[in-house]
Order: C-alpha cells, then sequence, then structure tokens
C-alpha cells in the first residue's frame, strides 16, 4: 500500500482501488472517484497529512469530475465534516460547562494574576508578590482539586489572557499536575508552580523572529537565552525573596537530559528534578500552543513528537510519566471514532492510554447537539467498551476553535 501525501493530492485524481485515511484501515474514497475540493477540505480540517491506496492514479483517463461526482460517496463524509462547521454548537457548550464550576474561577485569575506580572515586569515596576503567590496557591487548589478539570482548562484553549501568560499558566498547570502524581511533596510542588510562573519573564526582551527560528541559534542569539533565566532567579531572590529550591528550578528548567540545554549546559541526574519536570511540560506545551508564529499542534502528534525526541530532552521515565498523567489523548481533546462520531476525551486510562474514557456527541441533521447540556452526557469507557475505539484526534476548526 502507497502512501500520498496531502500536498500530492489535486482536485479530479482519482485511483484504481480504495482510498483509506492515514490509518490505512477506514476508507476516505471509493475506487474511480474523483477527488473534489470537498475531499480536499476534510484531509485539512481533520489536519490528516497522508492517504494510502493500492491503486494507481487514473487521473488522465478520468470522466468529467461534474459528471461523475456520486453524492452516495460523500454522504459519510458530509455527515463527519458537519460536527466541526460553523453551526456546531459544541463549543460554546464546553465552555459553558468549564464556566460553570467554580475551579474556573482559580483558573481565570491565576491568568489575569499573571497578565499582570507581565505588566509590571516589562515596565519595571515591582511584582505584586502577594498576588504571585495567590496564583500559586489557586493553581495547586485547581490541579490537587480536580486535575482532568485543570487538563480540560489547558487543552481546551479558550482565549482567556495574552499568549505568555496564558503560556505559562497552562504549562505551569501540566508541570504540578506531573508532580503530584508522581509523588512530589506538596511544598516542592508550591516551589514548583512559583517557579513555573517567574520563569519566562525576560521572554518578551527576545525577538519573535529568535523565538520563532526553527534553525540552530547563532552564538549571540544562544547567549541571549542563556542570561535571562540568571536574571529571572536573581530578581525571585532579590527583590521577591523566595528560597533557592525556587531559584534552581528557574535556573536549570531549560536544561535538556542530553547536556544541550542552557544556561550551563547541565546534564542527565546533574538536572533538579523538579526543574526537570517544568522542562518536559513547557516542550510540550510551546507544540500545542497556539503561537503568534508558527503552527500549532494537535495533543497527539506533539506527544509523538516528544517520543521522536526524548533521548535528548528527557529522562528514563519523566516522559512515561508525562504520559501516564495527561494520556495519549488528554481531557479535553477531541476524537474522531470509528462511527464517525466526535468524542472528547474525559479522563485518560493510565494503563491503557489508547483506550481513555470520553463523551461521545449525538447530533441532529443540522449538525446541533441533541443535548446542549454536555454534562449530562454519559461517560463511556472505550477500555470496557471494546466496539468503539478511536480513530484520529481532531481538531475542530470553529470559533474559538478547540485542539
Amino acid at each position: 500500500m502507497q502512501k500520498i501525501n496531502r500536498e500530492a493530492l489535486k482536485e479530479g485524481m482519482c485511483f484504481s482501488a480504495p482510498v483509506f485515511f492515514d490509518d490505512g484501515v477506514n476508507m476516505f474514497l471509493a475506487e474511480k472517484k474523483p477527488l473534489t475540493k470537498f475531499h480536499l477540505n476534510v484531509l485539512s480540517r481533520w489536519n490528516v497529512l497522508f492517504v494510502m491506496t493500492y491503486g494507481k492514479d487514473m487521473s488522465s483517463s478520468a470522466p468529467a469530475d461534474d459528471a461523475s461526482e456520486s453524492v452516495e460517496e460523500l454522504e459519510e463524509l458530509e455527515e463527519l465534516e458537519e460536527v466541526c462547521g460553523p453551526s456546531f454548537s459544541l463549543l460554546a457548550s464546553v465552555k459553558k460547562s468549564l464556566t460553570a464550576s467554580q475551579l474556573w474561577q482559580c483558573y481565570t485569575m491565576a491568568m489575569k494574576n499573571m497578565e499582570c506580572a507581565y505588566e509590571s515586569y516589562r515596565d519595571q515596576a515591582a511584582i505584586d508578590k502577594a498576588v504571585l503567590d495567590q496564583s500559586v496557591n489557586l493553581i495547586y487548589r485547581l490541579v490537587k482539586d480536580d486535575k482532568n478539570f485543570a487538563l480540560h482548562c489547558v487543552f481546551c484553549k479558550f482565549d482567556t489572557a495574552a499568549y505568555y501568560p496564558a503560556s505559562t499558566v497552562n504549562t505551569t498547570i501540566l508541570a504540578a499536575a506531573l508532580a503530584l502524581d508522581s509523588g512530589v511533596p506538596e511544598r516542592t510542588v508550591t516551589d514548583l508552580i512559583t517557579a513555573g510562573l517567574l520563569r519566562d519573564l525576560e521572554i518578551f526582551k527576545i525577538p519573535e523572529a529568535v523565538i520563532a527560528k526553527k534553525d540552530t541559534l547563532s552564538a549571540a542569539e544562544l547567549e541571549g537565552f542563556k542570561v535571562f533565566p540568571q536574571k529571572i532567579a536573581k530578581y525571585a531572590s532579590d527583590v521577591l525573596g523566595y528560597p533557592q529550591q525556587v531559584l534552581t528550578i528557574i535556573l536549570q528548567s531549560h536544561e535538556n537530559w542530553d547536556g544541550s540545554g542552557y544556561p550551563a549546559g547541565r546534564k542527565g541526574e546533574n538536572i533538579d528534578p523538579s526543574a526537570h519536570i517544568l522542562s518536559v511540560c513547557s516542550a510540550f506545551y510551546t507544540m500545542i500552543s497556539t503561537k503568534p508564529y508558527g503552527q500549532d499542534l494537535i495533543a497527539y502528534d506533539a506527544i509523538k513528537a516528544l517520543l521522536d525526541a526524548k533521548e535528548k530532552l528527557f529522562g528514563p521515565n519523566s516522559l512515561k510519566a508525562f504520559i501516564r498523567t495527561v494520556g495519549l489523548y488528554p481531557p479535553g481533546t477531541f476524537v474522531l471514532l470509528k462511527d464517525g462520531r466526535i468524542a472528547q476525551v474525559v479522563a485518560n486510562n493510565p494503563d491503557y492510554p489508547f483506550s481513555p474514557e470520553v463523551r461521545i456527541f449525538s447530533t441532529d441533521a443540522t449538525g446541533r447537539l441533541t443535548d446542549p447540556d454536555i454534562t449530562k452526557v454519559p461517560v463511556t469507557d472505550l477500555n470496557a467498551d471494546k466496539s468503539v475505539f478511536i480513530i484520529k484526534a481532531v481538531n475542530c476548526e470553529c470559533p474559538n476553535a478547540v485542539h
């Protein structure tokens, strides 16, 4: 079976055998049926990078597109497409269910506090330590009280703050969840949260072109990154009066397992464990966040990318622990099921990462939820119900998009 990249597919192409999605199992296009603009939009919307087929391209002998298009062939794809259409009310229902919780207030207050902290630091004004400590307590309570709700806040990506404050809070939530799941003591977790909230305060001084750069940084550019952990650690000590453990996490949270990080090039077990947790979570969130530059990834694809880089960035057990905490399909993300329905992950099964607990949504002919109160949709454990399984993670491209 050959793999055909999405970029190589053109309108009017048809093949001598059925074309399958990237899983090689579920049919995307019947044999001898031409590709239409609709088909190509479906691949783009679901971020399907390639399709698979045993057939050969028959485009040169294909009949005109308007004479051969099969309505029946498109029905299943149209049904699946509807759930990502602008009339689909799922995202509003998800947001409503989140914002109705008191824990949502913990999340949004932490965001507002960090926006103020960034503004103060940028304007060379003193950060209010009481407000910063309040954010630490809010994040600790959020994760401690309901880890899955906290992860929903991160992965639903509703815009509640500017990019850098939001990235700081979300990365820190992930780090706190991983630390608590790993049995880290409460005092150390709060130090980790404090360091996570402070570690990137200098980022606005780095030009966006350098932050977004995919090639190797020049020596001068790398020096710019190396100095800001030291500046932040000094600020945390001299101005805010935080203890040495917070400073250590700040200083070492940009180090990599193979020694390629900064500022000191620490390696392996010489990196503080809490700093290493923060490093893992930062690398992950950078890939999934909606950045002012570049393209964000679906969480599942980001985890695959981390697996490819594990020898360089992570210790032998840290990535495994991270996956046990957030899952391959993290809570809050959307998935496409084999029967064409869309589901949202509620909780992961640590021992069965491909079979999380989900809410499966039913829609009417217009794509609207049959029950707009998603809290009333029953939770299905995919590990217990083997008749339903996930084809892939999906990105619903709607207003306030959820990944």
